[in-house]
């Protein structure tokens, strides 16, 4: 235990932890919460305590990443795309990140986060009404998700559904 608290090394980590510990540097992001490492697992005492705090870990996250049609072992972010666009993804005022994605319209975000493994989890509701952004990553495309809007890299009005101003 005191050596995990120490230092987790990334190759002993499933690949959707090092995949998101990727995502959060090139945000910038100085922290990530990965519930399956800052919680003792099999621990009854922690789990208490920590699932005692886990609205506000979610409620205060800046970003929320969802390895939406991965298991922990597979990892989300290696893909062969067939053609790449750019999507910007703005973080501050001062701060911009790139996504290269793989866009494919005949996919809608239905099909790929509606009814994924990843929705029909029972602490996946809570974490996905109370983050103020959540980054989901499918096997087909990314998608954004705040309170105000659902962006997707596709131009289609069908999934890019604009419900207020601009998050930022």
């Amino acid at each position: 235990m005191a050596d995990r608290i120490a230092r987790i090394p990334s190759k002993e980590m499933p690949q959707n932890f090092q995949d998101a510990a990727i995502v959060a540097r090139t945000f910038g992001m100085e922290y990530i919460w990965i519930d399956s490492l800052c919680i003792i697992q099999d621990d009854q005492q922690d789990w208490e305590t920590e699932a005692a705090s886990m609205c506000a870990v979610y409620e205060h996250a800046y970003l929320t990443i969802v390895a939406t049609s991965a298991d922990s072992h597979e990892g989300f972010l290696k893909r062969t795309p067939s053609r790449l666009i750019v999507m910007p993804f703005p973080i501050s005022a001062a701060l911009n990140g790139v996504f290269y994605i793989d866009p494919d319209p005949r996919n809608v975000i239905y099909d790929l986060v509606e009814s994924s493994k990843w929705n029909k989890r029972g602490w996946t509701f809570q974490e996905r009404v109370l983050s103020p952004r959540l980054l989901h990553f499918t096997k087909k495309a990314v998608y954004f998700e705040c309170k105000v809007c659902k962006l997707s890299e596709y131009e289609d009005e069908e999934v890019s559904e604009i419900i207020g101003k601009d998050p930022f």
